[in-house]
Formats: C-alpha cells, structure tokens, sequence
C-alpha cells in the first residue's frame, strides 16, 4: 500500500482491503471480492475437559441458580410425593398449609425439569461428539486469558480494532498491544507465521474468512468461530486520480457479469475436504475418559467416608485411654469429661441390669 502512492509499483492486483483510510490515498477499482472476517484456532482436545463433564452440562449461573434454591428446601423421602401434595393434607413429610403444599409441590416439579435437562443434555454430550471451541464470540475471546491472538500487522483489522469504537474491538486491540511486547509475531506479514502458531494449539488468528476455507481444506484440526465481522471488499488498487481507474472497473464488471469469477472459484478454489466424523452426527461408545468425573466424584465420597470412619473408630479408642482420675482436673476439655461421664453411667446400668436379670 505504501509503495503506490511513492510510485515504486503501478498498480495492486492482490487481496487488498477497501478501506476509507486507504481510498484517501489510493484509487480502487470496482470490488473483485467481498468476504467477512473471522477467527480461526485450533481444536481443543476433548480429553482436557472430560474431568468437568457433570459440571459443564450447566453453564456457571444456572448451576448457581439451582444450588441457591436447593438450600432453601428440605428435602423430602421420595420424589412421587410431589404429585401427591396438592391432595394430600398433611403428614410426616408433608406441610399442613395448602401454601405450604403448593410451594413444594412446585419446587418438586421444579427439581423433576432440571433433572430431566440435565440428564439429557448429559446423554448427549457422552455419546455424541461435537467441536466445542473455548470461546464463541469476540467479547469472550477478549475476556478469556488462556488463548492469545494476532492478524496482519498494519492491515485493516489492525485499524479497525484500533479506531472502532465498539469495547470487545478496543478489548481485543489493547490485548494484542500487551501481546505484542511479549511477542512480536503477532503483528507478523507473513500468514503462514500465524497459521503455524494456529497449529501449535493456544492461538487465534483473526483475517479473513475465505483464507481460513482455504486452510480448511488442508487440516481438519482447525475451526473457524461461527461470529462474522467486518464485511470486507477487495479490490485492484492504482494512484490517486489514475486515469485507468474507470478501464479496470469496466473489466472487472464484466468479469462479474459474464459468469467467470465463479467459474474459477469453481476450478482453482480447494475444496474443504471431508473430515472424519464431519458428514454426520453419530453416537460413539463410551470409554473410561468419557465417565472419569464418576469416578472422581465417588473418590471424594471415599476420601470424606474413610477420614470419618477414622475418626469415629479412633475417638471412642483415645476417650477409653483417658483415666477417670483426670476428669476432675481442669485441662481436660469438658465436653470430654461429659462423654466420658456419659459413657460410665451407662456401664453402670448394664450392669446393674445384669445382676438383676442373674
């Protein structure tokens, strides 16, 4: 761009955005090309994650949510009791007050929903597999630390990050700022630096959407974010005031007009090749990766299960050990010298029981 206006080159014939910066300086003939941006990256691996299945079903706030209103509840023997208590009118389990019962005849209802969803969303995402990117959208690739993220250096998404006046763009500018101090290859010329650094897993690359189909075609370890942005045209690009300007926009229009472009899109495009498993959503068999959060979940319970099993065998073991003597002295604790005493008056009654009985 900056050798056109120096008159180092004629003319640009080359991806070359149209941007209100670049037509202060530049002439542009009519667009060739129009095309949205994106964002590519690689494909997180699925087994990273697995350990949070139970937990992901839900997203963070309806996980809250749940657990909120589950405090506030007591809860009952059995969950048919539910259909129950609006006709029933009281009981050992069940509130006297018809407001009483309709509360918890909602809160069953309630529970039986999230129930439901969750064990169908986690059927699910068991058996079938889907990509599932560590962020969606621009905002939350601005907000997230684990991924960094480059495009062109002096390009157009450069300028719009900076000049835009939208927060996730001023975000995402700021970041790529802080990246680039580490890092300068973020701001690289060069795409296939960035499309190494997409492989190497941990990076995003933001430029535009027809390059990534390319790329596509070639690694089925790669995905593309579903959010569009910054519908972009391209165009040949001459000086300013070039009297040429209006003869290649007239070729360029019958271009269009008589059907070649897409004849040679058709012909030299790549075609995006057919990955394994990306032709139909299929259930696959369950291996131990898939169910480890059970596993981990009942290792808990185990943990929880033996440190009160010690403590229950051990507690009665160190009371016995202490001498009645040392009940009277003021060190020992007194809720120690109560069980004690507790636990010698009921000798005292077996005893006195089975002398009788003999």
């Amino acid at each position: 761009v900056i050798a056109l206006p120096t008159q180092e080159v004629d003319m640009i014939i080359a991806p070359i955005g149209v941007t209100m910066a670049r037509e202060q300086v530049l002439d542009f003939t009519f667009a060739f090309f129009y095309d949205d941006s994106a964002v590519i990256l690689k494909k997180p691996d699925p087994d990273e994650s697995k350990w949070r299945t139970y937990i992901d079903i839900f997203r963070i706030e309806a996980s809250t949510c749940a657990l909120t209103l589950k405090s506030f509840v007591r809860e009952s023997k059995a969950v048919c009791l539910s259909l129950l208590l609006l006709s029933t009118p009281g009981g050992q389990n069940l509130p006297y007050s018809g407001s009483g019962r309709i509360f918890i005849s909602a809160w069953w209802l309630f529970c039986l929903v999230v129930a439901g969803t969750f064990g169908g969303n986690l059927i699910a995402v068991l058996t079938v597999s889907k990509d599932k990117p560590p962020f969606n959208t621009l905002a939350e690739m601005a907000s997230q630390s684990d991924y960094t993220f480059g495009t062109l250096g002096n390009s157009m998404w450069t300028t719009l990050f900076e000049t835009s006046p939208r927060p996730e763009f001023q975000a995402i500018s700021r970041k790529m700022e802080g990246f680039y101090a580490a890092d300068p290859t973020v701001y690289s010329y060069d795409p296939n630096v960035h499309l190494k650094r997409v492989k190497q897993g941990g990076y995003a690359y933001i430029a535009d959407n027809g390059m990534f189909t390319n790329w596509l075609a070639y690694n089925c370890d790669l995905m593309i974010l579903k959010e569009k942005f910054f519908p972009a045209k391209y165009a040949i690009g001459l000086p300013n005031n070039s009297a040429y300007t209006k003869l290649f926009s007239e070729q360029v229009v019958k271009v269009y007009e008589s059907g070649l472009l897409q004849v040679w899109v058709k012909k030299w495009w790549p075609s995006r090749s057919f990955c394994a498993g990306s032709l139909v959503t299929e259930a696959r068999t369950l291996n131990l990766k898939d169910v480890q959060s059970a596993f981990y979940l009942l290792g808990v319970g185990v943990i929880f299960a033996g440190t009160l099993l010690i403590s229950e065998v051990t507690v009665p073991v160190m009371r016995s050990l202490i001498p009645a003597s040392l009940l009277d002295i003021k060190v020992v604790p007194e809720t120690i010298r109560k069980a004690i005493s507790r636990e010698d008056l009921s000798k005292k009654k077996n005893d006195s029981r089975l002398k009788s009985w003999m």
